[in-house]
This record gives C-alpha cells, structure tokens and sequence, in this order.
C-alpha cells in the first residue's frame, strides 16, 4: 500500500480557477442565472477544467509538454510542432468528440476513431488500428 503522508499530492491551484469555483459554488443549481450574469465565467472554467484533463491524461500515458506550452497547443493559438504536442491536440480532439457525441454504448468503430484522432500525425500507420504487439507491464 502507498502512502502520499508527507508528500504532495496535487499541484497548487491557481487563484483565478479557486475564485471561479468559489463563485460557481455558491450558485449551485443556479447555472443559468449565472450563465446570464457572467456569461463567460463557466465557459472559461469549463475550458480549463478540459485543458487540465487533456494534459493530465497525457502525462499518464507519457505524453508530456509543458503546460504553457500545452495550453496555448490546446486553445488553437500555437500550431503543434512535435509528436507530443500533436498527440496532446488528437487526444483533445478524440476528448471533443466523446463530449458532442455521446453514447450508451462504446462501438469499436467509435474507439478506433478516437485512436485515429491521437495517432493520424504521428503514427498513421498504427492509427485507428488495433496494436500488433503485447503491452508489457512492469512493476
């Protein structure tokens, strides 16, 4: 068993995303007031609640950019220049398309387009396929 007693477990939180969930806190249930009070508020926490996710989720699978590097890449005012960066963009992409076009229920045609969504810049020929060879898990 792990113990995180001592150590840190999460990044500091910037200020400005605190005070918007403070505000978004106390307006429980009331979305729509606030979305016609401060129109902007929740788009903009809702974004950078993606933004985190996508980087996040990357970095689990060894996909590692910097963040502000990562997040001009994801709100589409840098171009992705490396593989990672790429695959940071494919995978907000694959992300995108879960949260446009939900589902009940997960088809492989629906899985190899996310993987497709990842891959096709960086690896088109593994791209929307099935892996060839055996992940190998270590310990």
């Amino acid at each position: 068993m792990r113990s995180f007693i001592g150590r840190r477990v999460f990044e500091p939180v910037p200020a400005g995303v605190v005070q918007a969930i403070g505000v978004v806190d106390r307006g429980r249930g009331r979305e729509e007031f606030h979305r016609l009070r401060a129109p902007g508020r929740l788009d903009e926490l809702a974004r950078r609640a993606r933004t985190a996710s996508v980087i996040g989720s990357s970095a689990i699978e060894g996909i590692e950019v910097p963040r502000r590097r990562a997040e001009t890449v994801l709100d589409g005012s840098t171009t992705p220049t490396t593989d990672e960066e790429l695959e940071l963009a494919g995978y907000q992409r694959a992300l995108d398309d879960t949260y446009q076009h939900p589902v009940s229920t997960l088809t492989l045609p629906r899985i190899f387009g996310w993987n497709r969504a990842v891959l096709q810049a960086t690896k088109p020929d593994a791209a929307g396929r099935l892996k060839r060879v055996e992940n190998s898990v270590v310990d």
